[in-house]
């Protein structure tokens, strides 16, 4: 019952995501080619200047909406292949969400009102995520990154050393190809 229901909202996300992507697509082809005429006439430089803005905002909506149905696509695999998440890749991908999430917010609000003040407080992308990511490099230094005591070993480590004796790749054979592709 979950897994339909699950299906179904993920289903019905995606097909939001692409009609999204397809608007911002119209739009972007539409006022673009508007701002195009509008700059082949005489206009003063700060006019200008702000066709320059809005061309150059209105192509960056349009490429974050192409990775939004990119990663819509790479959704719907990852779902029909049964595949799921690690909790450390939620929590990684949280903190990307959170991090694009609000520089979106902030980015089209500046957008809608023209705000320069505003404008100057939307952080680039790489200053929001050292905020967001101190947390995340934390559990990383304690949880992924510093050897266990008992063995000497990084988790990462660990999961090398069994997979390979799970595949009877060990010392003692011939050396062969371990990696799937």
């Amino acid at each position: 019952q979950t897994g339909k229901y699950y299906s179904a909202e993920i289903s019905q996300a995606l097909s939001k995501v692409d009609k999204l992507e397809n608007v911002v697509d119209v739009y972007e082809d539409r006022v673009g080619t508007y701002i195009v005429k509008l700059s082949q006439r005489t206009l003063s430089i700060s006019d200008s200047n702000n066709l320059s803005i809005i061309l150059h905002s209105i192509s960056n909506f349009e490429r974050i909406s192409d990775h939004a149905e990119s990663i819509a696509v790479i959704t719907k695999r990852v779902h029909e292949s049964g595949e799921k998440f690690t909790p450390d890749c939620i929590k990684e991908l949280s903190v990307y969400c959170d991090a694009v999430r609000e520089i979106v917010i902030n980015t089209t609000e500046v957008f809608q009102t023209f705000d320069v003040g505003l404008a100057k407080r939307v952080e680039p992308l790489e200053e929001v995520m050292g905020d967001r990511y101190a947390t995340y490099a934390k559990y990383v230094i304690q949880d992924r990154a510093i050897p266990d005591v008992r063995d000497g070993l990084k988790p990462v480590q660990r999961r090398i050393i069994f997979s390979m004796f799970k595949n009877n790749n060990v010392f003692n054979k011939p050396t062969r190809k371990c990696a799937h592709t």
